[in-house]
């Protein structure tokens, strides 16, 4: 709130149509690519774990992890959202909180 509150909506437009269209996409194709990178690699330490997940649901946890990530005051909601979710998966909330954090 703090930081956009002196700025107007209209010049926020104004600023954001000098962007070109393709570097959005490429932006956001580059963001899909390293959350699913991350899920990928979350993966293998689950596998390790002896916890199994489909591709699709780690990305999912990824995805909604990032979101808390970007608007909770700290990076660690998401992670505290990711181990609650994998611990439901019969780990341990130490074995969970590894396979997140390391």
């Amino acid at each position: 709130y703090y930081i956009f509150k002196n700025i107007e909506i209209s010049e926020f437009i104004e600023y954001s149509s000098y962007i070109p269209v393709y570097i959005l996409v490429i932006s956001i194709i580059l963001a899909m690519i390293i959350k699913l990178m991350e899920s990928l690699r979350w993966g293998f330490v689950l596998r390790e774990k002896k916890a199994v997940f489909n591709s699709f649901t780690l990305f999912s946890f990824c995805m909604i992890a990032g979101f808390f990530n970007m608007f909770l005051p700290s990076v660690i909601g998401g992670d505290a959202l990711r181990i609650a979710y994998i611990k439901n998966n019969n780990l341990s909330l130490l074995s969970a909180a590894n396979t997140v954090l390391f």
